[in-house]
C-alpha cells in the first residue's frame, strides 16, 4: 500500500477567470456540497491504513467559489477524523479576503496559485471573465495580503509563446518573492492539432532560465530545476506527478459527482474513471481495471525510451502529454533531453572546478 496519496478534490466546476489556454469546460456551474465531500472522504479514509499519509488539494475551476461555509464545514469534518490530513488549495486567489485567510491559516491549509509573468505578459493569457482586464494586479494584491498574514503561495506559470523571454521571466520570478515557481509548458489539442511552443524555442528558454538561476547567489525556488538536479545527484524527490514512473500510486482526482480519475487532465472522460466514490467501496476503486491499466504506462513507455540515459529523471514524462496513446513518450521528450544534458554538463563542470 502506498505511504503517501495526494487527492485533488474538485470543489467547483466554475471559474471567474477566462484563461486563453484552459482545458476545462466551465459552462456547467456546480459546486461541491459538504455531504458529498464527507461521504467520499469517509469511504477513502476507511480503505487506506492509518500509516498512509493523505494530502487533500482543493482544486477547480476556481475552488474558492465553493464558498466560505463549505470550507468551514469541510475543515471541521476533517479535524474530527482520527487521521490527520495535509491540506492545500490551488486557487487564482482573486476571491481571497482576510476572513478566508484566517480560516485557512487556522486549519494549516496552504495555497498554490498561478501567474504567467509581469502585468503585460499575464494580460495576454489570464483575464477576468467577461472583461478584457488582466488578473495580475488583483492576484499580486492577494499575494501581498497572504504575506501580511504570515503565509505565502507557490506559483505555476503556464509557458506559452507570450512569456518565453528568459530574462524577463526570471526578473518576474525574483520580484514576485513567493516560495516556489513552477514553469509549466502548455500542451493541449485543438481539432486534433497540438498547441504548444516550438520545442527548440522552448528548450532555449529553459536553458537560458537555468543559466540565470544557477549563477544567481540568491535565486528564487524553481521546482523543475531543483528536482532535476536532485535526481542527477541521486536524491529522489518526493514527487507524485510528472516524472514519476507510476503516478497512479500517489495521486487521484475526485470530481464533484464522486467520479475518481488519475488527475484533473482526465476529468469527465468516463473511460478513464476508476469508479464512483459515492456508490463503490474504495477498495474496488483503487483496484479497478482502469487504474491497473494506467499503472503499467511507465513500463510500456520504457520500451520506447530504451536505454535513454535520462530515464531515471523523467520516466517517459507525463502520459497526458501524448498524442495518440498514453504509452507513448512525453511530447516534450526532445526538449527534456536538451535541458537535462545542459544541466548535467553544468553540474559536471562545477564539480570539476
Amino acid at each position: 500500500m502506498e505511504n503517501h496519496v495526494c487527492v485533488l478534490a474538485i470543489a467547483s466546476s466554475a471559474c471567474n477567470l477566462d484563461c486563453t489556454y484552459c482545458y476545462r469546460n466551465h459552462s456547467v456551474v456546480k459546486n461541491l456540497d459538504i455531504a458529498t465531500f464527507e461521504k467520499y472522504i469517509k469511504n477513502m479514509d476507511a480503505f487506506f491504513p492509518p500509516e498512509t499519509h493523505i494530502s487533500i488539494l482543493f482544486h477547480g475551476g476556481e475552488p474558492l467559489l465553493a464558498g466560505y461555509d463549505f470550507y468551514e464545514k469541510a475543515f471541521a469534518f476533517l479535524n474530527n477524523l482520527e487521521r490527520k490530513f495535509e491540506l492545500g488549495i490551488q486557487t487564482n486567489l482573486t476571491l481571497l479576503d482576510e476572513k478566508t485567510i484566517e480560516l485557512f491559516k487556522k486549519n494549516k491549509c496552504g495555497f498554490g496559485s498561478s501567474l504567467d509573468g509581469d502585468n503585460e505578459t499575464n494580460s495576454k493569457t489570464r483575464l477576468i471573465k467577461n472583461s478584457n482586464e488582466s488578473s495580475y494586479e488583483i492576484i499580486i494584491n492577494k499575494i501581498d495580503l497572504l504575506k501580511k498574514n504570515g503565509m505565502s503561495t507557490g506559483i505555476i506559470s503556464v509557458i506559452t509563446e507570450h512569456n518565453m523571454d528568459a530574462k524577463r521571466f526570471y526578473r518576474f520570478a525574483k520580484d514576485l518573492d513567493v516560495w516556489s515557481i513552477t514553469p509549466n509548458p502548455i500542451f493541449e489539442f485543438e481539432e486534433s492539432k497540438i498547441c504548444t511552443p516550438d520545442l527548440e524555442e522552448l528548450s532555449n528558454f529553459m536553458i537560458q532560465l537555468f543559466n540565470l538561476w544557477i549563477t544567481d547567489e540568491n535565486p528564487p525556488k524553481i521546482d523543475f530545476f531543483e528536482k532535476v538536479i536532485h535526481t542527477i545527484m541521486g536524491v529522489i524527490p518526493g514527487r507524485k506527478c510528472s516524472f514519476t514512473e507510476d503516478c497512479t500510486k500517489g495521486m487521484m482526482s475526485i470530481d464533484i459527482d464522486g467520479e475518481v480519475y488519475l488527475c484533473t487532465h482526465w476529468l469527465g472522460q468516463k473511460e478513464y474513471s476508476y469508479g464512483n466514490a459515492l456508490t463503490t467501496p474504495f477498495e474496488q476503486i483503487w483496484n479497478s481495471a482502469t487504474r491497473s491499466l494506467l499503472s503499467k504506462r511507465g513500463e510500456k513507455a520504457k520500451v520506447q525510451c530504451g536505454e535513454c540515459r535520462y530515464w531515471n529523471i523523467c520516466h517517459g514524462g507525463c502520459m497526458s502529454h501524448t498524442r495518440n496513446c498514453i504509452n507513448e513518450r512525453d511530447y516534450f521528450c526532445k526538449m527534456y533531453k536538451r535541458v537535462f544534458s545542459h544541466i548535467q554538463k553544468t553540474l559536471n563542470e562545477t564539480i570539476a572546478s
